[in-house]
């Protein structure tokens, strides 16, 4: 099962509670997407991760975080360090 740490959920869920308003990137999803297949039930894992997607706000990738990812990506790149991309990605749309 690909789930989230009992304590991030109960983290999501106490947000939820409280009324705040969460945010995540479409990259987040893609990933979780990606592990359903993995589960060892994938139906109840996919219908877990919409459930989840409920709870969010989805932040769009714009052409404004994918010229921060890209920035991002030289400068770990000339420093000699890499990273997902994926992950630059959601960095990138986190603080734009």
């Amino acid at each position: 099962m690909v789930r989230a740490p009992p304590r991030a959920v109960t983290l999501i869920e106490r947000l939820t509670a409280a009324r705040e308003r969460l945010f995540v990137t479409p990259h987040v999803f893609y990933e979780l997407y990606r592990g359903v297949r993995r589960a060892a039930d994938p139906a109840a894992e996919s219908r877990w991760v919409s459930r989840l997607g409920e709870k969010f706000r989805m932040l769009p990738f714009d052409r404004e975080a994918a010229l921060l990812a890209a920035r991002m990506a030289d400068w770990l790149e000339d420093a000699g360090l890499g990273i997902p991309e994926l992950d630059l990605f959601i960095a990138a749309t986190a603080m734009v």
